[in-house]
């Protein structure tokens, strides 16, 4: 009985571990995650993701991360998000106690949108990034 239960879980732990693999080409177009340096000490990864809304098979808006790794602890920063020039989103964030702070939002829009965030310290930092999903011209 041993071997069956043995031969059993491999073959799950093979079907898993295929479908997996055969699901990683199949996201890559709708997830992006890119990284960089702001305007003075800190840095930055912004995440884009491709996401279902409506709750059918048409995907039709996006979400977007934002992470600042700061070093003032406290500093108020002001964080828009633009969607083709237009503002989606706009909020204060005060830095935690390692100074970082953490935006995310949601909205309607194709895969083929750029998606602009910019985060301004009160002490005049400044930390950008244009992503688009569908292809590699990120500013």
């Amino acid at each position: 009985m041993l071997p069956k239960a043995a031969t059993a879980g491999f073959a799950t732990t093979a079907l898993v571990a295929g479908g997996v693999v055969a699901a990683a080409p199949a996201m890559a177009d709708d997830f992006k995650s890119r990284s960089g340096d702001c305007s003075r000490q800190s840095n930055y990864t912004m995440t884009l993701k491709e996401i279902d809304i409506r709750g059918g098979d048409d995907d039709d808006g996006l979400r977007t991360t934002f992470f600042v790794n700061g070093n003032r602890q406290g500093a108020i920063w002001r964080v828009t998000v633009k969607r083709a020039g237009k503002v989606v989103h706009r909020v204060s964030k005060r830095a935690n106690a390692k100074g970082n702070i953490f935006v995310a939002d949601r909205f309607r829009a194709d895969d083929d949108a750029a998606v602009r965030v910019v985060a301004r310290a009160g002490y005049g930092e400044t930390c950008q990034r244009l992503m688009r999903l569908d292809d590699d011209r990120d500013d």
